[in-house]
């Protein structure tokens, strides 16, 4: 079996109703993020 010696962080975040893009200064860093749900205010983009 092979041995892996990097890792991967994964940052979740849900609930954000809009406010993701301000919460860039606040998140830790990772290499992969999940948004899990209410990302709008409204239930549609843009």
């Amino acid at each position: 079996m092979t041995k892996f010696k990097e890792t991967m962080k994964v940052v979740c975040i849900s609930d954000t109703h809009g406010l993701h893009k301000s919460m860039e200064k606040i998140l830790p860093a990772g290499d992969m993020i999940i948004h899990a749900g209410d990302c709008t205010n409204v239930g549609e983009l843009g």
